[in-house]
């Protein structure tokens, strides 16, 4: 078995969905001269995640961990469908949960309506928003340049319950929606759901 080709059938799904045609992981069965991914050994994995660990440890089979590093693959080729800051969302909500395994990353992947999310760039419009509801700033007004409004929407949002990326460039939290979990795995269950 050429460990160098399994590797590369791994490969397709974990790293760059978008050139993968739907016959790879066959061809590369063909090539190893097995019918099914049950006859192959895993001998290393790895993903795009760096938060995702051990990853063949967390499943019982070869089988479903592809499966999980192509639904990965697929949402992250899709960026939630045109979904503003989805990449910078998903991260955030990655850290949020501290997600450690393939399978919480797949599902956070599908249940990113899941969590309230501010980026850097959208901390004025936050701030304005808020204090024109408050019923200030309506109109122009000189004051307006005085005001430092990122401060006061950071100021906002943690009192809200966000919380601030490791990088300090936005703020996450969850909202009211229901985490739909497609997977029931142990390690699951550690997270804030």
């Amino acid at each position: 078995m050429d460990s160098g080709l399994l590797h590369k059938m791994l490969e397709v799904p974990f790293n760059d969905i978008s050139n993968c045609k739907p016959d790879e992981i066959r061809i590369a069965l063909d090539a190893l001269g097995v019918r099914t991914i049950e006859e192959c050994r895993l001998l290393e994995a790895k993903c795009i995640l760096p938060e995702v660990r051990n990853i063949a440890e967390n499943y019982d089979s070869l089988a479903e961990l592809i499966y999980d590093g192509q639904n990965l693959g697929f949402a992250l080729d899709e960026r939630g469908q045109g979904m503003p800051h989805f990449m910078e969302k998903f991260a955030a909500a990655l850290e949020y949960e501290g997600c450690r395994t393939l399978a919480d990353a797949v599902d956070i992947s599908q249940n990113l309506s899941c969590y309230n999310f501010i980026s850097e760039a959208e901390l004025h419009d936050y701030a304005m928003r808020e204090l024109q509801q408050r019923g200030y700033f309506r109109g122009e007004s000189p004051l307006a340049d005085c005001f430092d409004f990122e401060v006061y929407a950071a100021d906002l949002l943690e009192k809200q319950g966000f919380q601030l990326t490791r990088d300090e460039k936005s703020y996450i939290t969850r909202n009211d929606t229901s985490f739909v979990q497609v997977h029931d795995h142990p390690e699951s269950q550690q997270m804030v759901m």
